[in-house]
């Protein structure tokens, strides 16, 4: 594994930052729908409740993008990894070849899709009860308390 992370590190640095910012994405909807409410029920101008629901648009938008280009390079990184050169397949019989595509390979693609969640799964859960509690408050802390159970 540690020879992939040597040869790896600058794109699995890209995608740690592709994943770190579609995930901190996902919570700019919710709060931009609280704006959007608060607009509805104010008095203020018709552009300012065109720039929330342009910037939910945007947002979502850019959500997918990145989740589409973090896909691709999981893919690009794992396809990569199994491209061999002639004299490294000479080297290896056809029963090692077979089994470096199908056991090795899918412990690379399984190490970098949940190496990512590892990190960015308590980041979320963080932000989630930040943003809970300034909706509910204290009675956060009931529905934390249930789930942790």
């Amino acid at each position: 594994m540690r020879p992939l992370l040597r040869t790896f590190s600058l794109e699995l640095v890209l995608i740690a930052l592709l994943k770190l910012t579609a995930s901190v994405l996902t919570f700019v909807n919710p709060l931009i729908l609280d704006m959007l409410i608060g607009y509805v029920n104010s008095e203020d101008p018709i552009w300012k409740g065109l720039l929330f629901a342009f910037t939910m648009f945007f947002s979502s938008m850019v959500e997918s993008l990145l989740n589409g280009q973090y896909d691709y390079l999981i893919n690009a990184v794992y396809q990569k990894a199994l491209k061999l050169s002639s004299t490294a397949r000479g080297q290896f019989t056809t029963g090692e070849i077979v089994n470096l595509m199908s056991v090795d390979t899918q412990r690379v693609m399984d190490y970098m899709q949940v190496f990512n969640l590892l990190w960015v799964t308590p980041l979320l859960i963080g932000i989630a009860i930040y943003l809970l509690w300034g909706q509910l408050g204290v009675a956060t802390m009931g529905g934390v308390g249930v789930m942790l159970l």
